[in-house]
């Protein structure tokens, strides 16, 4: 599941040459995740939406310039009130580093899945996020990708 936000990760850090990081004035064309609240403030920097195997695939990301702990409460607070459960939290292995010449701080990697599933396998919707901290240009910045998964419809 983590592949689509690995490989966009992995093509931002191959085609930035420039260590300057800068947030859009505003969002990048594409939409939120209406299940997914959205941290505030945060831009939105990519949108992909895709349809393979009957699984609608809608992978965002975003940039914040809060703090990585603000960021990955307000997911668990508000994922848990809006009827999802806690499936993984742990830090993630390795750097997450979106810019080049960025300094990579924590990462983690959260997953939700809907309480009325008993277990991960082939539970659909799915949410998993990867949450990263990381210094750009002096600044502090936390990168939000969320990847959700639910059955394609007809």
């Amino acid at each position: 599941m983590r592949a689509p936000v690995l490989l966009m990760m992995a093509l931002l850090v191959a085609g930035c040459t420039s260590t300057q990081v800068e947030l859009p004035a505003q969002d990048a064309p594409g939409e939120d995740v209406s299940q997914v609240p959205r941290y505030e403030p945060s831009v939105r920097v990519s949108y992909d939406r895709y349809t393979l195997g009957g699984v609608v695939y809608t992978d965002v990301e975003y940039y914040t310039r809060d703090g990585l702990e603000r960021v990955r409460e307000f997911y668990l607070r508000e994922m848990d009130a809006k009827g999802w459960d806690l499936a993984r939290k742990e830090p993630a292995e390795g750097a997450v580093l979106p810019f080049r010449g960025a300094k990579a701080g924590a990462s983690w990697y959260i997953d939700f899945k809907r309480k009325e599933c008993t277990s991960l396998e082939g539970c659909l919707p799915y949410v998993a996020m990867t949450l990263a901290s990381f210094t750009a240009n002096g600044e502090e910045y936390t990168y939000i990708g969320i990847s959700f998964r639910e059955v394609a419809e007809g």
